[in-house]
């Protein structure tokens, strides 16, 4: 189906969607500590509320595996196969970057996928959903994407259904409106970073922000003015994130004010994107600098910074 580009919708507007969408996307379980002022977009959702809503003909449960024997030997009753190898692309210069967007709209409308979807994801890697997660924003589909909370492990301990093989999938009909300031470029960030009113979130484990490990870069350390929030900080019991009070504990803890504009990095793009997800959760404008460490080390005119934040 056609892609439909647009010019990146202001910050402002495009808050102001989310917020409609969440309204009739109900939000995961209420969590003690979020502010009441306006919803959060709705991102991690539970079994139970997934459970309700499975046999509606518009919630589409994706079920994001590296290979299809993972998905035909279990996954929720009635979920459709979606291989993250097709949702991303590698080039010359970085591992990781986003498709063409009219391969991503055929990849979901083979999916079942359709303009009035609601599509759910989960799959056993938290950073490989977060990416698909943070790519089906991209396309346009934010307030009409969450991630089960807990992933299939979640699903099967609370009883709910599942079942092995394939069912066939009608193919659906849709057309993407990327919103493309999802994805932000060096550029981007060398303009923003240091601005008061702009995060920069580094994913990585201490190691690598510090510079002690320069894991495979060509240059160690960080983006100056970038802190340390390790995707592995997010998670909490039995592959669940860390409720919307741990959450924002962490994110105040490393400088980051409620409603500030975030942009996350890690190595490729993938630790980045569930910490993005993370910022979604928590209600934030956020970004991701999709190039991230593996672009900014290689231009040997971006600064690095290395040791213990000052």
């Amino acid at each position: 189906m056609p892609v439909t580009p647009v010019m990146p919708a202001s910050r402002l507007a495009r808050i102001g969607a989310l917020v409609v969408a969440a309204a009739a996307f109900s939000p995961l379980a209420a969590q003690s500590g979020a502010q009441a002022a306006a919803p959060a977009p709705v991102v991690f959702v539970t079994p139970a509320w997934l459970a309700e809503r499975l046999s509606d003909p518009s919630v589409v449960v994706l079920h994001v595996a590296q290979n299809r024997h993972e998905y035909l030997d279990g996954h929720v009753a009635g979920a459709r196969f979606l291989w993250p190898g097709a949702a991303v692309r590698s080039t010359p210069d970085v591992s990781v970057e986003l498709p063409p967007l009219a391969q991503l709209d055929s990849l979901l409308e083979v999916a079942g996928v359709s303009d009035r979807s609601r599509i759910v994801l989960y799959g056993s890697g938290p950073t490989t959903v977060a990416r698909a997660f943070m790519t089906l924003e991209y396309a346009g589909l934010a307030g009409r994407v969450s991630i089960l909370d807990g992933g299939l492990a979640a699903w099967r301990e609370e009883g709910k259904p599942v079942e092995t093989g394939e069912r066939p999938v009608a193919r659906g009909k849709l057309t993407l409106h990327p919103q493309r300031d999802v994805v932000v470029d060096a550029a981007w960030v060398q303009s923003h970073a240091g601005q008061s009113s702009v995060a920069v979130l580094d994913a990585r484990s201490p190691e690598f922000y510090t510079g002690a490990n320069a894991g495979g870069m060509p240059r160690p350390g960080r983006i100056p003015s970038a802190v340390n929030i390790p995707f592995t900080s997010l998670m909490g019991a039995q592959g669940k994130l860390k409720d919307t009070t741990a959450l924002r504990e962490l994110f105040t803890a490393a400088g980051v004010r409620p409603g500030q504009e975030v942009v996350t990095y890690c190595h490729i793009g993938l630790q980045g994107s569930l910490l993005y997800a993370a910022a979604r959760q928590l209600g934030h404008p956020a970004h991701l600098y999709d190039g991230s460490f593996e672009d900014w080390s290689h231009n040997t005119s971006f600064p690095v910074a290395t040791g213990e934040k000052k």
